[in-house]
This record gives C-alpha cells, sequence and structure tokens, in this order.
C-alpha cells in the first residue's frame, strides 16, 4: 500500500496510542509555540541569531538510522538532526524551505518572500544572504557545475520577458551569469532543472548552456531526469505508447511506466519517479524498479520548489509530515519517524552530516 504524506491511526489501540503521544508532547508544543514566537520577531534576514541546542524537543522514534551518516533539515523553525545521534540544532529562520547543499552552505526557499537564501553551515548564527534578491522568482534550483554556485531556472522581475537561467555565487549572491531559456522547458520545477522540452507543435527538443535547442527525437516529452526520458509517441494509426528512453543514446529502457502520469522527474539516480496523475493537482512517487507507488499525495506541484529528499547516496528518501518527518531505507524498505516540538514544516532536506 502507498503511504499517504498524513496518515490517520487505523484501530482503536493506534488512536489511543496516538493520544498518549499528543499528550506527553503537549508541554513540549507549548514552549515550541513560544519559543516560535520569539523567532518570528528575531528571524530577519539581516539579524544574527544565536541557534540553540533543540535535542531535548527531538524524538528518534524507531531509534537512529544507524549507518546513515546523515543530517536531516526541516521545520518551522529550522532544525539541523543529526539521525545517528538524536542530536539536533534549532535556527530562528521560519518558513523556510531547505532546497540543497552547495559545499558549506544551505540553500533555502524564504516562503515569505517567495526567493531564495544561503547559510552557512559553520555559522548558523549569520544572517541568511540573499540569492537573485530583487532579480528572479525561482522556479527551479540545482547546484551548479563550479564549486560554490546554483543554476536558478526564474522569471525575471527587472522586465524581461519568459524565463532566464542564473548561476548565482552562494556565498555572496552575486549573478555570475544569466540566459534566456525557452517558456516551454516546465519539467523539473520540484525537484531539478529541464534538459529536455516538448513545444506545442512536439518533438523533443534538447537546450543547451546557451539557451540554443535542438530537436532529438519524435513525440512528446513526459518526464526526465538521471539521465532518462519518458516519452509518448505515436505512429501513422494514432497509436501511441509511453516508453522510457536512454537521454544519450535515446534506446529504449525497461521501467514502469505509471498509467495516469501527466508530467514528472526522475529521482534517485533512475530509481523513483515523483509525477503529477492527470486530472488532479498533487504529486505521488513510484520505485521505477518495482512499479510500486511509495507515497500519494505528499505535495503540490504549484507550491514548492521540492516536497522530498533524497540523500546523497541515493539510499534513503526522507519528506515532512505533521508533527516532524519519515526517513525511508529504500533498500531495506525500513521506515524512521522524527518527531519535533512545534511544526513539521513545508519540506525536508538529507544531507552529510560530515563537513
Amino acid at each position: 500500500m502507498p503511504r499517504q504524506a498524513t496518515t490517520q491511526p487505523e484501530s482503536a489501540e493506534e488512536l489511543e496510542a496516538e493520544l498518549v503521544i499528543e499528550e506527553q508532547t503537549a508541554t513540549l508544543e507549548s514552549d515550541a509555540a513560544q519559543a516560535d514566537s520569539v523567532s518570528s520577531d528575531a528571524a530577519q534576514p539581516d539579524q544574527a541569531v544565536e541557534p540553540f541546542d533543540a535535542t531535548a524537543r527531538v524524538e528518534l522514534v524507531d531509534g537512529p538510522v544507524v549507518g546513515s551518516g546523515l543530517t536531516l533539515v526541516f521545520g518551522s523553525p529550522l532544525r539541523f538532526v543529526d539521525l545517528e545521534t538524536g542530536e539536533a540544532i534549532e535556527t530562528s529562520l521560519t518558513n523556510r524551505l531547505p532546497v540543497a547543499r552547495v559545499d558549506d552552505v544551505v540553500i533555502l526557499a524564504n516562503l515569505n518572500s517567495g526567493g531564495l537564501e544561503s547559510i552557512d553551515l559553520d555559522d548558523l548564527g549569520a544572517p541568511p544572504v540573499g540569492i537573485g534578491v530583487g532579480e528572479v522568482g525561482p522556479r527551479a534550483v540545482a547546484p551548479g557545475n563550479a564549486s560554490g554556485t546554483i543554476v536558478v531556472v526564474g522569471y525575471g522581475i527587472q522586465g524581461e520577458i519568459g524565463e532566464r537561467r542564473y548561476t548565482f555565487d552562494t556565498a555572496t549572491g552575486e549573478v555570475l551569469e544569466s540566459v534566456a531559456v525557452d517558456a516551454a522547458a516546465g519539467f523539473g520545477n520540484q525537484f531539478g532543472l529541464a534538459e529536455f522540452f516538448s513545444p506545442r507543435t512536439g518533438g523533443v527538443y534538447l537546450t543547451d548552456v546557451d539557451g540554443l535547442s535542438s530537436r532529438v527525437a519524435p513525440g512528446r516529452l513526459v518526464a526526465q531526469g538521471s539521465g532518462l526520458l519518458l516519452v509518448d509517441v505515436c505512429d501513422e494509426l494514432l497509436v501511441c505508447e509511453t516508453t522510457w528512453f536512454n537521454a544519450e543514446t535515446l534506446a529504449p529502457v525497461d521501467r514502469f511506466v505509471p498509467d495516469d502520469i501527466l508530467s514528472g522527474q526522475v529521482l534517485a539516480n533512475g530509481r523513483l519517479l515523483a509525477y503529477e496523475p492527470k486530472g488532479v493537482s498533487r504529486l505521488d512517487l513510484m520505485d521505477l524498479e518495482t512499479g510500486e507507488l511509495l507515497l500519494v499525495d505528499f505535495g503540490n506541484p504549484g507550491t514548492a520548489i521540492n516536497g522530498v529528499s533524497v540523500s546523497p547516496d541515493d539510499r534513503y528518501l526522507a519528506y515532512s509530515g505533521r508533527g516532524g518527518a519519515i526517513v525511508v531505507d529504500l533498500d531495506s524498505g525500513n521506515e524512521f519517524e522524527i518527531r519535533i516540538a512545534g511544526t513539521g514544516g513545508p519540506g525536508a532536506l538529507l544531507m552529510s552530516t560530515a563537513s
């Protein structure tokens, strides 16, 4: 059975256990509300506020994620939780969505302003650095090819028509490069950058680093990522088939195809597909190797840059929910719940604990 992003107890015993847990955390949540109130006043982008040890406010319900070497970044206010020790640091930053780690900084989407920021992992009390402030409305974010950079696709807010791809210095927020991109490149807005796209007239096109496009295959692009393309191709009799292809060789690839997919993005080195089903505004997650539906309705395609996070070694999956987060070991299927005092927040980021 696929797991819903927000689950409900299935029996009277589970309901009773849930109520006990809620009673035990009521005091902590009250404390958290007071802390959030203080944080809201203090968490201005241009102010430094000392983070504090929040270990007592975090519970690794299913035990540590032994051997993972991972830290989970999530919650509002934003917390950094070592998944092997339970040690946690809480910042004053509220309503931030962790997007990516680049070297020694973490990229955040500020859900209040709609912009991007970076914070220094070596100095979590330092003010966040604005990235592209007054320059770009971000739609897709990914680490850049050069150290200390990110690439952002979004609409220019300086009067330019259409979308542009920006390269930013994560430490300073400076624009290093800016080129126009085809507005039809509508994939990847939750999880990464779109290389391929299909215009209204059909065909699959590749966009190069200069923003120029060339046709590489017939059909209509449905999903992409991790060197894979999912394409609808129809013959002269209008018999259509949806097929996975290798993005470099365009040779067919054996992977499961959801029956109801509208568009999607491939994650975890070709192992997972996050996709929007036809006729509904939600995101589901499928294991492309087994065809198993892992998550149903874990996010809205139009409200966040990302809704799930995959670890750097592609083994673990994390997503945020009510009152905490869930980490899934994709190899074993084991799930680990992390409860926190306060709210879970809009998203989660898995990153290596070692700096």
